[in-house]
């Protein structure tokens, strides 16, 4: 029980650095390639949960790691989303985001 707020801090962590580097590849790469990054994460991240279980007994890791890159996808897709979606609100952005 005491250690779920570490591994509670390792997602926040997870969560941070994937938003930083979200806001980076949509800089750099576009916003439709953020989000097919991060639906290949997710996938990847399920994919790899369910594999773990069905070869290995799951365990700790075999939940962590997976989660890990299915949270990460997740960052890349509400960012690149949210991105999207206000596109046509440019002017307004800050008050459609409020919205």
């Amino acid at each position: 029980v005491q250690e779920f707020g570490y591994y509670f801090a390792i997602f926040g962590g997870v969560i941070a650095i994937g938003g930083l580097t979200s806001g980076w590849i949509i800089a750099k790469l576009g916003i439709a390639t953020t989000m097919a990054i991060g639906i290949a994460l997710m996938m990847i991240g399920g994919l790899s949960m369910l594999a773990w279980h069905y070869f290995y007994e799951i365990n700790l890791s075999g939940f962590l790691i997976p989660m890990a890159l299915a949270c990460t996808g997740s960052v890349f897709l509400v960012g690149g989303a949210a991105s999207r979606a206000l596109e046509p609100f440019s002017r307004i952005a800050g008050t459609a985001a409020a919205a």
